[in-house]
């Protein structure tokens, strides 16, 4: 026959100032050894309570201060095995500083993206770490957002301009492009291309990257070396099996591993051989890369050092630090893994 465990019901404040005849709120402060709360008073209250056992509720007291004790986190994906390392790291950080995480994604546009920013500020949260998925349009919304809501601090996983309000946190992505351009180029490699959802920005951080890169070696740079893609792993695919049909490179510099890893099948089902007919070198170094068929040869990111400065910065302004807007810059490491090699075949131009 089963046996049912009896659950024993939590005290609260109020069952405590019951058993002592006296309000809620003069148990309260007398439990925070408040000093209008008279000594004898406070006495005989803290007694009862270790009497009941009873266990001040943690999110009471930080309402008692005028917080929630909980921090916002809006990134961009659920799917994306970067970011659910990134959010693990940073429900650790919210941990260790005392507070909790309400956690969102933005599968979509920038419009639900701000959207879900808005909606975020109506939370019970104190602040929003926010890491954007489609820069200017992202952090420029925000500062109007925090313009509207001073009292509800940001923090930013971007890079952004020297005159924006907000603390930042972000890797210097546009180094790490050149690194990992070069380091295809110390192998050999002179028909190289870079390939992901924003090849579409040759402005971006990573694009610019390669394109200094090549043109540092002397080889020049064409906007038709970046190959866009849509940042699904089907889209990816496809993409890379368009890619391999049209200019066969013979490294290509990936926006993530993410997507790298769309690269490494498509690759393989056109019948090519890793790395001796084509290398492949991404960003994030996330652990699946290391147990991918062909281990990625990644640019990988400090995520714990990211989210606990994010955290700290964040923590900070909630605390009420008033000084300039904070920024940090991380450099990126490379894995060289085996994913990338010298090239078999001789140099093809685009």
């Amino acid at each position: 026959m089963a046996k049912f465990t009896t659950v024993k019901k939590r005290k609260t404040i109020y069952t405590l100032a019951q058993s002592v005849g006296m309000s809620p709120s003069t148990v309260s402060k007398a439990l925070r050894d408040d000093p209008t709360i008279h000594v004898d008073t406070r006495e005989r209250i803290q007694i009862a309570a270790r009497r009941l056992n009873f266990q001040p509720s943690p999110i009471a007291r930080r309402l008692a201060r005028g917080r929630t004790g909980l921090i916002a986190l809006l990134v961009p994906s659920a799917q994306n095995p970067f970011f659910a390392a990134f959010v693990g790291a940073l429900i650790e950080a919210t941990q260790k500083m005392g507070f909790e995480a309400l956690v969102s994604y933005n599968p979509r546009d920038v419009e639900h993206e701000q959207e879900l920013a808005e909606s975020m500020f109506h939370a019970p949260a104190d602040g929003l770490i926010l890491s954007p998925r489609f820069g200017p349009e992202s952090w420029q919304h925000l500062v109007t957002l925090a313009k509207r809501h001073p009292g509800r601090p940001i923090a930013i996983r971007d890079k952004v301009p020297a005159d924006c309000p907000l603390d930042a946190v972000y890797m210097n992505m546009e180094e790490a492009a050149v690194e990992a351009t070069q380091h295809l180029l110390n192998l050999g490699h002179r028909h190289i291309c870079y390939f992901g959802d924003d090849a579409a920005h040759p402005d971006g951080p990573r694009p610019t990257g390669f394109a200094r890169a090549m043109r540092d070696a002397g080889l020049g740079f064409d906007e038709e070396m970046l190959v866009g893609c849509q940042s699904s792993t089907e889209g990816a695919y496809q993409a890379t099996q368009q890619l391999l049909r049209d200019k066969k490179p013979t490294a290509l510099v990936v926006q993530g591993d993410y997507l790298a890893f769309s690269v490494l099948r498509a690759a393989k089902d056109a019948g090519l051989s890793l790395p001796q007919d084509l290398s492949v070198i991404a960003f994030d170094g996330i652990e699946l890369g290391s147990c991918a068929p062909v281990p990625l040869t990644t640019m990988a990111q400090p995520i714990h050092e990211v989210a606990t400065m994010l955290v700290d910065f964040l923590v900070r302004r909630i605390k009420g630090d008033k000084s300039p807007p904070r920024r940090q810059a991380f450099p990126m490491r490379l894995l060289e893994r085996a994913s990338t090699a010298p090239p078999m075949s001789p140099f093809h131009p685009l």
